[in-house]
């Protein structure tokens, strides 16, 4: 699982490597950890623009911020989808962490289900940014090999400034998209993905996103149901603030209840419309953690602050064939789908210093599921010279990834355009409708700067049988076939 530093992480890398214009090394064991395909693409903004939320693009529940519709992880290239070869297991923040992917259910809360604003078909886009801010010019770092000494415990360190490692301040920032396939009951199936923004080549880096079934009453860093939250404003939290207001964001102003820490080095501070219970801003300050060593007359070595900030920019309700449909009878027999293809590396900076291809295989073992929607585990092998197998889970359904209800399939036609997000501009549509002896097959295609995705699925049973990825920016090209029908 990933933790919530890994999402800053994720987002302080992205930012540091945009901002050095560092070249891609070789190949990984597997494309950005695992390889099961996931729908979410890179896409590119109009040049000069920004992918910050801004006044245009928020929209309440039950508002359209605009036509576009995009597919989750855990959904490829399905209609009205794309998909990229990345996946990654189910990422999970807790309370004390902003928007990121598919958040945890809150302890304690009571039996209600989502808000009932929340249906198949939701999404919720949030803009995230990070920074790590250094604190001072160096660290201690305990080292057998170091040349200070502690005269007391006989213990050696090394100083980062000494050895290079001093510690330096990065930032970055993406857009955080949290999709709902399904509801069930008190329970919502959801899925996630995190987009870091390039600044330097001004187009979006796609971090891997998840999925999972979580209660729905509260979902940590999306939203907490409205009469939840009217308990909560009410109830003895310890030592947090609770604050009642107007919160303006862009053209809205909400009439929101803020949960503040207000503790120096772990602020936290989250901010709900009460309306709808949807997170609309939440900033955190973490201090980092102060070295026990110091050296005579300077003060002790602190770590970086990490510096958080999300602030909602858009809902609405998609509408994308086979979000409403159910799973192939196939899938209740079928334990698992094999895939076998070649992943092929070009240093996209210098394409004459490194051209690899290589064997590549995956396995997908489907899980309990739904009506809609299946889970599922991911074996990526890459046979890349010392590489070993990845996993990843996540969960797919009737819009995508693994299939598509086949009813979804039908009508259409050669040249639609199927979808197109109006926060990242992504685009897809139906490339071809071909005619076959079983039924045939649909090809969907999404076309961005820098990176195209086909996927094609068999007309009679759903089942994604071929998968292709060229992303220039990253140098990779794969291309993946089913083994063997369902």
């Amino acid at each position: 699982m990933k933790s919530a530093a890994a999402l800053v992480a994720a987002l302080l890398l992205l930012g540091c490597a945009a901002a050095t214009g560092t070249s891609p090394s070789p190949p990984p064991p597997s494309p950005r950890g695992s390889a099961a395909p996931s729908s979410r693409v890179a896409a590119t903004p109009a040049t000069g623009a920004s992918a910050a939320p801004s006044g245009a693009t928020t929209a309440g529940p039950g508002q359209t911020a605009g036509p576009g519709q995009t597919a989750g992880p855990g959904q490829t290239a399905g209609p009205g989808q794309t998909a990229t070869a990345t996946a990654a297991p189910p990422t999970q923040v807790p309370v004390s962490t902003p928007a990121g992917p598919v958040p945890t259910p809150t302890p304690g809360i009571g039996n209600q289900g989502p808000p009932a604003w929340i249906q198949p078909g939701t999404r919720i886009t949030f803009y995230a940014a990070a920074a790590s801010v250094a604190q001072s010019r160096f660290a201690w770092i305990e080292d057998p090999d170091g040349d200070w000494q502690d005269p007391k415990t006989g213990r050696h360190y090394r100083r980062t400034d000494e050895s290079g490692e001093g510690q330096g301040t990065a930032s970055g920032d993406g857009l955080t998209q949290i999709d709902v396939l399904a509801v069930e009951g008190r329970d919502v199936v959801l899925s996630s993905a995190l987009y870091g923004i390039d600044r330097v080549n001004n187009q979006f880096v796609v971090v891997p996103g998840s999925g999972a079934k979580v209660p729905g009453a509260s979902v940590d860093g999306a939203w907490i149901h409205p009469d939840v939250l009217a308990g909560l404003q009410n109830a003895d939290l310890g030592g947090l603030l609770v604050l009642r207001g107007p919160y303006r964001l862009g053209d809205v102003t909400y009439q929101a209840v803020s949960f503040v820490n207000p503790t120096p080095g772990a602020y936290q501070s989250y901010t709900y419309d009460t309306a709808t219970g949807l997170l609309v801003a939440a900033t955190t300050s973490t201090a980092g953690p102060t070295s026990p060593v110091t050296a005579f007359n300077e003060p002790p070595p602190q770590g970086n602050t990490q510096l958080t900030i999300t602030r909602l920019a858009g809902v609405r309700q998609r509408s994308i064939p086979g979000l409403n449909g159910t799973n192939p009878e196939w899938v209740a027999r079928t334990a698992g789908l094999s895939y076998a293809g070649t992943y092929n590396f070009t240093n996209p900076v210098d394409p004459s210093s490194a051209n690899f291809s290589y064997p590549m295989r995956l396995d997908i073992a489907l899980g309990p599921g739904g009506r809609s929607w299946s889970a599922y585990t991911s074996r990526t092998e890459i046979q890349i010279p010392g590489g070993q197998p990845s996993q990843g889970s996540g969960v797919t359904g009737t819009t995508g990834v693994y299939w598509v209800d086949p009813r979804a399939l039908a009508g259409l036609r050669e040249g639609a355009l199927l979808d197109r997000d109006p926060l990242t501009n992504e685009r897809d549509t139906v490339v071809s409708v071909d005619a076959g002896p079983n039924g045939g097959t649909l090809t969907v295609a999404a076309q961005l700067p820098g990176l195209e995705t086909v996927a094609t699925y068999d007309a009679t049973t759903g089942v994604l049988v071929q998968y292709r990825l060229h992303e220039a920016s990253g140098g990779i090209t794969i291309r993946l076939d089913l083994q063997r029908m369902p």
